[in-house]
């Protein structure tokens, strides 16, 4: 459900890029220093997004060091230092690995259904293992079980699940940003419930085919009562993603990038 969330390199400068590959090194390291090694594996791009964002709305000036690591021993790599949004991060990344790996159990079947099943207690390790911030373990564990709930009783609607699943990277988004009115916990719940809602609506489209063959729940193929996606469909669907994404950008213009170092820093 997770990965669709990743840089456009060909729009990015040097520097830019640099620093947007220190941040998943960094994200990479803190993982392995929070979590355990094995949590790393869980690291995908979504999150270095929600890293980046965290670090704008909390105003910390980062730095970057040359580093070595396990994957690229002979050469020294730039590397983002520890920060508080980078912990953060760790905590976010361990939860939705939890999450991925119950929808797999729950959706998938045969060999792919007993992966997930032995998959299970790593998941809930990682989770122990994270430090949680807050009251978001227990806000995110509701959520979660209302859009289980949403998903069993099968609802012929886009909208419902989309939400919620909106609302669980809100929280995880906005967690430990300032009180609920400020502005910096309003762009981050906004970025984040916007950015849930488009990864959710563009996974059930790219799973149509495979639910379909499965028998899985699939809120597209009940909303519109169709076996395929037709040219209407797509085209709803394009224009519903593109409105997903105008909000998260709308929210991410609020944001003051310059706590990126410059790139001669890197």
């Amino acid at each position: 459900m997770f990965g669709y969330i990743r840089p456009l390199v060909s729009e990015l400068k040097v520097g830019e890029y640099e620093f947007y590959k220190s941040v998943y090194c960094g994200l990479c390291r803190a993982l392995g220093e929070n979590t355990g090694c094995s949590s790393r594996l869980s690291l995908n791009y979504d999150l270095v997004f929600l890293a980046l964002i965290r670090m704008a709305v909390l105003g910390e000036k980062q730095t970057v060091s040359k580093k070595r690591c396990m994957i690229h021993p002979s050469k020294k790599r730039p590397v983002l230092d520890r920060c508080r949004a980078l912990d953060f991060c760790t905590y976010a990344t361990t939860m939705l690995a939890d999450i991925k790996i119950k929808d797999s159990y729950r959706d998938s079947h045969g060999i792919k259904k007993v992966g997930a099943f032995f998959l299970r207690p790593y998941g809930r390790m990682m989770r122990k293992r994270s430090k949680p911030v807050g009251d978001i373990s227990e806000t995110v564990t509701g959520l979660l079980n209302e859009f289980a709930e949403l998903e069993e009783k099968k609802v012929e609607s886009i909208d419902l699940p989309a939400d919620l699943f909106g609302r669980i990277l809100a929280v995880l988004c906005s967690g430990d940003t300032g009180e609920e009115d400020s502005p910096e916990f309003r762009i981050c719940y906004e970025t984040g419930f916007h950015l849930g809602r488009f990864i959710y609506i563009a996974d059930a489209a790219d799973d149509f085919q495979d639910d379909i063959s499965s028998g899985n729940y699939n809120p597209i193929r009940l909303f519109y009562g169709s076996d395929e996606i037709t040219d209407t469909i797509r085209k709803n669907l394009y224009e519903a993603l593109l409105l997903e994404c105008k909000a998260v950008s709308s929210s991410v213009s609020l944001l003051d990038f310059s706590v990126v170092p410059a790139a001669g820093s890197i």
